[in-house]
């Protein structure tokens, strides 16, 4: 079986599922990615992630087209492209306008086609997409693969069924990155002396969103705690009880998971973050909010909770609750905190993705 994909760049966290895909349809099939880009201004990640991949990396264009700062992938070359990939079955991620143009070829020749989306009720009401407009994409898919139960929720809400909607996940390759933290446990090479928290427990925020109320209770956490945000956040230094670390190479984001006591991510919308899933797979205790459209099970593990951050006593507790069990945490700990988390490993979702391409193809 030969089935292409369509995305939009590419990503250190996805190739491992791709390579895994790929895998599962040999030595009879092959799996082929078309990208919408080689990257986005917005985005760390640049196409060096597919460097001489097994599976076919094709790129549609150079540089998207934006407007403003969205970037939109409209190549109208895009059937095209697809045509030369031969697929036996195409996965569409996401709604971006070329999304129409592969489902119209996908029609035209009777190739099947499934929908891969990350979209939630919540965040729908958030960006309020035309709804009318994706109708047309549940009417004639043969199935939908939904990041979670929440995006399964969206999916059904456009009109695709229990039936032919597979709940994939949106997980990493959690031996690859724990292995990286382990290492920098054993090797650290200074990040927290260099940005200022050696020797303190550490409460990580990643991404800064939505941390107003962690940074509200932070001088009320239990012993020497520093409350350090790392992401997108346009200041470098201390503000208060907060240290800002800026914008991180990848490749630092190990140290400073292995320098974390707990993960803090109090999310107003996501729709399954890799902060959490890296936090995880480094056996961290994680607080988080109920908005992070991940499993509630994937955060069962010692210390991890779910909690409203706008209830600051709630909050207050928690994260004491979990820099406690962090601070104490040994490779047992650790093991139990990422165990729920293995439900969604990459090989199984290989093995979700392979065979709701199969149900669609037959």
């Amino acid at each position: 079986m030969r089935i292409t994909i369509v995305t939009n760049i590419p990503t250190a966290y996805r190739a491992p599922l791709f390579d895994s895909i790929h895998e599962l349809l040999k030595p009879d099939g092959n799996l082929t990615v078309i990208f919408g880009g080689h990257w986005e201004k917005s985005r760390q990640w640049t196409d060096s992630v597919v460097t001489e991949p097994d599976w076919e990396a094709v790129f549609a264009k150079n540089s998207q087209i934006n407007i403003g700062k969205r970037p939109i992938y409209a190549n109208p070359q895009i059937a095209g492209t697809v045509a030369r990939t031969k697929p036996d079955a195409v996965i569409i991620g996401g709604y971006a306008p070329w999304t129409y143009a592969v489902m119209a070829w996908c029609l035209v020749k009777r190739v099947p086609y499934l929908i891969w989306s990350g979209e939630t009720l919540r965040s729908a009401a958030a960006t309020k997409p035309a709804r009318w407009r994706r109708l047309p994409l549940a009417r004639y898919a043969a199935g939908a693969l939904a990041y979670g139960p929440d995006a399964a929720d969206y999916l059904r809400n456009l009109g695709f069924t229990d039936t032919n909607t597979t709940v994939v996940g949106n997980g990493i390759d959690i031996e690859s990155f724990r292995a990286r933290v382990e290492q920098a446990r054993t090797s650290p090479t200074g990040l927290a002396n260099r940005l200022g928290f050696a020797g303190r427990r550490v409460v990580l925020a990643v991404g800064a969103k939505n941390t107003e109320p962690v940074i509200g209770i932070a001088d009320r956490l239990d012993g020497d705690v520093q409350l350090v945000i790392a992401g997108t956040e346009t200041g470098v230094g201390v503000e208060g009880h907060a240290l800002y670390t800026g914008r991180l190479n990848p490749e630092l984001m190990p140290e400073l998971y292995a320098s974390a006591t707990c993960v803090v991510h109090p999310t107003e919308l996501d729709r399954w973050p890799h902060a959490i899933n890296e936090a995880l797979s480094a056996g961290v205790p994680v607080v988080a909010s109920p908005h992070t459209a991940m499993p509630e099970a994937t955060l069962t593990g010692p210390g991890c909770s779910i909690v409203d951050p706008a209830d600051p006593e709630a909050l207050l507790a928690a994260l004491n609750s979990a820099v406690q069990v962090g601070a104490t945490a040994d490779e047992k700990i650790r093991e139990a905190i990422r165990d729920p988390l293995r439900d969604w490993d990459v090989p199984k979702m290989a093995e979700l993705v392979v065979k709701a391409v199969e149900q669609a193809c037959s």
